[in-house]
């Protein structure tokens, strides 16, 4: 098997002299390695390239290749080993990508911009999946002015236990909202962890929330120092994979699919564009892709409310 794209984080680990490390967790479209302390991804074609992650040039299934939990996993040459099944995978990247968040981009202007989130809020309640986080926001619009203006569809929570979550995502979002940094630490420690799978809809919506206010924010640095320091404080109470998409959020490190959805909304480019990537990033995972796309909307109307963006 072939690698031919990493991301610049994966290349930076792979080119070390040596690595020695063992099998974190294996699933149908990826397998995650821990390397020196850093969780590095291998992907198939149907996984999108992101922080730490490189794919290979093959549809395989990570899970009929019998690799277990723990198997040691080496570096030799340009090969990534697992000895014990003989399995190699060249590396041979035709492309590195860049994880670096883009901010460079050419805004839309404030009118387009309310006109392209009427219609992000119409695609996230018909296209989004019904089981996800996002009916959060109609309990949110009496508490948030800038919530206020969101219409009422024809869906609810189908989960009975979501409405746990939603008092304290009210109080997350009225400390982030007041630039409550103190409290935001110790919220986001009650937020974190909620919900089924390998990253829980809680920690997908607050990915999709950092990355809407980092993207559409004016002080980058700023933003970052607070959001790394938080999610140090989350270490331990969510699933491995999930911490460390959050740690890669916190710097407005997320995969190309995310990446391009924020971007296709505060940018200059088409509705059109926009429907056609957001629609991509529902796609992700089981709710994933419309708990983040969530966060996101959230995130971005926060900012505009703030006179931020």
């Amino acid at each position: 098997m072939r690698i031919i794209v990493a991301s610049d984080d994966f290349d930076q680990v792979f080119q070390s002299d040596y690595f020695i490390g063992r099998v974190h967790s294996v699933f149908n479209n990826v397998m995650n390695l821990k390397i020196n302390d850093e969780m590095l991804t291998i992907g198939n074609v149907h996984t999108s390239i992101g922080p730490k992650t490189a794919l290979v040039n093959e549809n395989i299934n990570f899970s009929d290749l019998k690799i277990q939990q723990n198997m040691v996993v080496k570096k030799r040459n340009n090969e990534i080993l697992i000895e014990e099944l003989d399995i190699k995978f060249l590396y041979q990247p035709r492309e590195i990508w860049n994880s670096s968040p883009e901010l460079d981009y050419i805004k839309v202007s404030t009118d387009e911009l309310h006109y392209k989130l009427n219609n992000l809020e119409r695609i996230i309640f018909a296209n989004g999946d019904p089981d996800s986080i996002s009916p959060i926001v109609f309990d949110l619009r009496s508490d948030f002015k800038w919530l206020a203006d969101i219409e009422t569809y024809p869906t609810e929570f189908t989960d009975k236990h979501m409405n746990f979550i939603v008092g304290r995502i009210k109080n997350l979002l009225n400390a982030v909202e007041k630039d409550l940094w103190g409290d935001v630490d110790d919220l986001a420690k009650s937020v974190i962890g909620f919900g089924p799978g390998l990253t829980p809809a809680s920690d997908d919506f607050v990915l999709g929330l950092m990355t809407g206010l980092l993207y559409s924010g004016r002080n980058y640095m700023r933003d970052v120092e607070l959001y790394q320091h938080f999610v140090k404080l989350i270490n331990g109470r969510t699933t491995d994979v999930s911490y460390e998409g959050l740690v890669n959020a916190s710097r407005g490190k997320v995969n190309q699919v995310i990446k391009e959805a924020a971007l296709s909304i505060l940018s200059n480019c088409s509705t059109e564009v926009m429907t056609d990537k957001v629609d991509k990033l529902i796609k992700i995972g089981q709710t994933s892709g419309t708990d983040i796309l969530t966060g996101i909307f959230i995130g971005i109307k926060l900012n505009v409310h703030k006179g931020e963006f």
